[in-house]
């Protein structure tokens, strides 16, 4: 991967914009924000291994799991352009017109439908989200809706919980 460059951050992660030179594409990745040892890195780890189980056209794709060169867990996932659902509904109530005429009522309600979709799907998988919000739900330049940051996901029920042993962090 070549790095481009940072576009966010969280408490737990930053995501660099990338560029796979094997696909030859863009994609993003996400990597700690703190360089602490393996056992700090279990969430992280299990974040990428819990958004990948989960197979949805709204739910962001993770596309590999591993290890950098200085041995920090990374994920890399879909490059998403666009606007946050936070972005649009900030613009919307400040009446800017290229929000006004751009996010109509029943396009709102088309986006709102598709998170129902992703969450249900996730639900009936027993995989519940637990940081729902606009910022974490990005709109794309065609109207597609992904939901995304599963950092604190939980697995719930009757499926195996991702417990994260110190040899499954040696990733090559």
């Amino acid at each position: 991967y070549e790095i481009e460059d940072e576009i966010a951050h969280g408490g737990a992660k930053k995501i660099i914009r990338v560029y796979d030179t094997r696909a030859r594409r863009y994609l993003a990745m996400a990597i700690p924000r703190s360089a602490c040892g393996s056992s700090d890195h279990n969430s992280f780890i299990h974040e990428s291994w819990v958004t990948a189980q989960l197979d949805h056209p709204n739910i962001i794709k993770i596309h590999e799991v591993g290890l950098n060169k200085d041995k920090l867990p990374f994920f890399t996932m879909d490059l998403k352009n666009g606007h946050s659902l936070e972005d649009i509904i900030k613009g919307l109530s400040d009446n800017k017109p290229e929000y006004l005429s751009r996010f109509p009522l029943p396009k709102l309600l088309d986006f709102f439908i598709k998170i129902c979709d992703a969450i249900s799907y996730a639900h009936s998988i027993n995989i519940l989200h637990l940081d729902l919000k606009p910022g974490n739900i990005q709109i794309g330049e065609y109207g597609e809706v992904v939901v995304c940051d599963w950092g604190l996901a939980k697995i719930i029920g009757g499926r195996k919980s991702l417990n994260i042993h110190r040899d499954m962090l040696e990733l090559d």
